[in-house]
């Protein structure tokens, strides 16, 4: 670890130690303990979570928590995996799965993600160079860790050759986790749609794809998608955006994502919509059509709310939290020529956001915007804090919340 990682490190224990020790008094000395205003907690300083060994900058850096409160992060090239196994406090690195035997290339849109097991979840595109020829899509790659990423007990390629019918030419592939060891991974074929297949062994094995998102009778086509989620009883949805007039859909299926229907939900769509679902099985869903939009839905997708503006200027995806009694946390990004904004804002789905915070800003080099990224990225702690990550040229960069997010009364 660098001098300067480790001041650094020294001075975020401290400030969280400080919050901490705050709070404790407070909960002791006052009773009935009062809600926190989310603006008295802020956020601590970024710290350098992992480096991107690309020759250009870091890309859509992801983050995920597992239920013994490590922090994972991963640029979206082939970075090392970033590993915290103190809250964020400090950070390691480890290496990422290698490729699949026999393929010369190299792994792209890197996403970390962790199962309700406390499984860590890698996942990729696999870009190869046939001999004289160039570089083209074979399939996705995906591979776990149960040991926080210190070796990967699984490497599973799902490439044309051994899954059909689809899987040709992926792009941007997601996981989803359902009840026991059923999992779901989607990609978005831009000729034909968003693809969907199911594992019932926690990724060894999977299923023939089947079109959670196809293309007919809707406006323009299927754009990107975001992660799939899995209520309770095992009913599956996936948000994608129509190309042509900006409407959101969330596509949902009853039988294990054998079928799925689709609903409408307007006001407007771009890119990345993001799906959320609450412990009471509440879907929370956040487009980005120049401002953060949030929409939500009681009754399994069948309706939506109508969408309640969040924030403006966001030029990326928004990335919901929710964060229980009806709270969410929305992350985003505002992003100019020459520097990046990272914001969180608290509030609830019922009635909108009540604050915003800067997590911090970063600046470009040579001109160029120091986020390229699509999307946000967070995740909450066991112990109620927050995470989000950003990068800056060539590092990918983490914040926590000093003390845990506040529950709604």
């Amino acid at each position: 670890m660098r001098p300067r990682r480790i001041v650094r490190a020294i001075a975020v224990l401290l400030v969280a130690t400080l919050a901490a020790a705050c709070l404790e008094t407070k909960a002791t000395d006052d009773a009935p303990q009062p809600s926190l205003d989310a603006n008295a907690l802020g956020f601590l300083p970024l710290v350098a979570a992992t480096t991107c060994p690309r020759t250009t900058n870091c890309y859509e850096p992801t983050i995920a928590a597992d239920p013994q409160g490590r922090l994972f992060v991963s640029d979206g090239g082939t970075s090392d995996v970033g590993v915290s196994a103190d809250g964020g406090v400090t950070w390691t690195t480890t290496k990422p799965p290698p490729m699949p035997a026999g393929l010369n290339g190299r792994q792209g849109d890197i996403i970390v993600q962790v199962s309700p097991s406390g499984r860590l979840y890698w996942s990729a595109l696999v870009i190869v160079q046939p001999q004289g020829q160039g570089f083209v899509l074979e399939g996705l790659q995906i591979a776990w860790s149960d040991d926080g990423a210190q070796t990967w007990a699984g490497n599973v390629h799902l490439s044309p050759a051994t899954l059909a019918p689809q899987v040709v030419s992926p792009d941007r592939q997601w996981l989803g986790f359902g009840p026991g060891q059923t999992m779901y991974v989607t990609y978005n074929q831009v000729p034909t749609g968003i693809w969907i297949a199911r594992s019932d062994d926690a990724g060894k094995t999977w299923s023939a794809w089947t079109r959670a998102a196809p293309l007919e009778g809707r406006r323009g086509g299927i754009g990107q998608s975001g992660p799939p989620v899995v209520d309770a009883s095992g009913r599956v949805f996936v948000p994608a955006c129509s190309l042509q007039d900006g409407t959101t859909f969330v596509f949902s299926s009853q039988d294990r994502a054998a079928t799925f229907r689709a609903t409408e939900v307007p006001g407007g769509c771009n890119w990345f919509p993001i799906l959320a679902i609450t412990s009471e099985d509440e879907l929370v869903l956040a487009v980005q059509p120049g401002n953060v939009r949030i929409a939500s839905s009681k009754d399994q997708g069948r309706t939506f709310t109508a969408m309640k503006d969040w924030a403006r200027g966001a030029t990326a995806a928004a990335w919901p939290v929710p964060l229980g009694n009806g709270s969410i946390a929305v992350a985003w990004f505002k992003v100019g020529a020459s520097s990046t904004e990272l914001h969180v804002t608290f509030g609830d789905i019922a009635t909108g956001p009540r604050t915003d915070l800067t997590v911090g800003t970063t600046k470009g080099t040579s001109g160029q915007s120091s986020a390229l990224t699509d999307f946000a990225s967070a995740t909450s702690l066991p112990d109620g804090r927050l995470a989000t990550v950003l990068v800056q040229g060539k590092e990918a960069l983490v914040s926590l919340t000093g003390v845990p997010i506040p529950r709604a009364p």
